[in-house]
């Protein structure tokens, strides 16, 4: 934990080093996040009810979004390392060490900046819970805390999976990005899309935990069973193919000499 907090710190003090340049990412931050609410308000302006979800349900669930995708990328950006590592035999000082090789990946970059997509995420959940006069906040703690250590194994797992291709092809940055840029799809209602993308975005990319399935859990649009049982199949699943994966592309970086 205490080396964690010295890399937060190192981090931080990467980031303000260049004032202009980090001033500039807020703005940008900002910019993008005011674009897509905007965005969201134009569609109900234009649409009442987008698949039978109000305006405040919808900025609900792009609160959902901001919140447990950006904690997720918060912590898990240092995996975008591994195809560098790997190419210029950067794993080898790792492995030696005594810390997991996975640990020591994940705290050598942390996105700092999405402290803004999470301050913005929370207070639009906040202010959503407001408007639709929900009560019940301890389950709707109970739900997001739940969902927010899901969304995180789901990015983790998806990211993992996708920069562990380097191993056998030593390019994987593209194909990562690729498959992390699908999840702007999450910032919408599932039912919205067709049945085989729903699938996509539940079964194979997962994506749907971030935001739909814990907001139609607390607006009661979905079962509680239903979204147990997705939970249950799909995250041990995914979670456990990347750890495969990545324990098999590690033995062949060992076995190749590097």
């Amino acid at each position: 934990m205490k080396k964690y907090v010295c890399y937060l710190k190192y981090n931080f003090k990467t980031m303000v080093r260049h004032k202009a340049n980090f001033i500039l990412d807020l703005f940008n931050l900002l910019l993008n996040q005011a674009i897509s609410i905007l965005f969201l308000y134009i569609i109900a302006t234009n649409l009442p009810e987008l698949g039978g979800w109000n305006i405040t349900e919808l900025i609900l669930i792009y609160g959902y979004f901001l919140l447990n995708k950006g904690t997720a990328d918060f912590l898990t950006t240092g995996l975008y390392s591994i195809e560098g590592l790997i190419q210029q035999g950067g794993l080898d000082t790792l492995i030696v060490k005594p810390m997991s090789i996975i640990q020591q990946i994940l705290v050598s970059k942390i996105d700092l900046s999405q402290i803004v997509n999470i301050t913005i995420g929370f207070s639009l959940i906040i202010s959503s819970i407001a408007s639709l006069g929900i009560t019940s906040i301890f389950r709707v703690l109970l739900i997001s805390i739940g969902f927010l250590l899901v969304s995180i194994l789901v990015i983790f797992s998806l990211r993992l999976i996708s920069m562990s291709i380097a191993f056998w092809t030593q390019t994987s940055f593209p194909v990562a990005i690729s498959i992390d840029n699908i999840s702007v799809f999450a910032k919408y209602p599932l039912n919205i899309y067709s049945i085989s993308l729903e699938k996509i975005l539940t079964i194979i990319l997962p994506y749907a935990f971030i935001a739909y399935f814990p907001v139609a859990l607390v607006l009661g649009k979905i079962a509680v069973t239903t979204t147990i049982s997705y939970i249950v199949f799909v995250i041990p699943v995914i979670f456990l193919l990347s750890l495969l994966i990545w324990k098999k592309g590690l033995q062949r970086y060992e076995s190749s000499g590097h």
